[in-house]
């Protein structure tokens, strides 16, 4: 079954206290389009991949903000498996306080996960992941 999804990601992880960056989304999402056809032969396309750093230093600590938007389009059942897993590491002394996640359908339909979506397991390296496994 061929689909055609964009898959919108943005996560913020930090050290200690801090103030938390915009993590609003933009306006009513929309359908990208893809002006060179060559791309569309490709199971994935990343559309945008943007990442903010912010550090603050205060009196007593430093607090490292750092936000995550990456948005993909998927083409087929291929690019499908290639994201519909997101795993996300972390100290667990420095918690993702914040993760938000979305997904569009061909026909618009535009489908928010709660942040109940992502699970927090333990990795190998003994740190942690917010993992999250979209059903399509």
């Amino acid at each position: 079954m061929k689909q055609i999804l964009f898959i919108t990601l943005t996560f913020l992880s930090f050290y200690a206290q801090s103030q938390v960056l915009n993590m609003d989304w933009t306006g009513e999402p929309q359908l990208h389009k893809i002006e060179n056809e060559k791309f569309l032969k490709e199971s994935a396309i990343i559309i945008l991949e943007d990442i903010q750093m912010e550090v603050v230093i205060g009196k007593e600590d430093v607090t490292l903000n750092r936000r995550v938007h990456k948005i993909v389009r998927v083409n087929d059942e291929k690019g499908i498996e290639m994201y519909n897993k997101v795993k996300i590491s972390y100290n667990p002394n420095s918690p993702i306080l914040m993760v938000k996640a979305r997904t569009i359908t061909p026909q618009g339909k535009v489908i928010e996960l709660k942040p109940d979506a992502f699970k927090d397991v333990k990795n190998d390296e003994g740190g942690m992941e917010k993992y999250l496994r979209w059903k399509v």
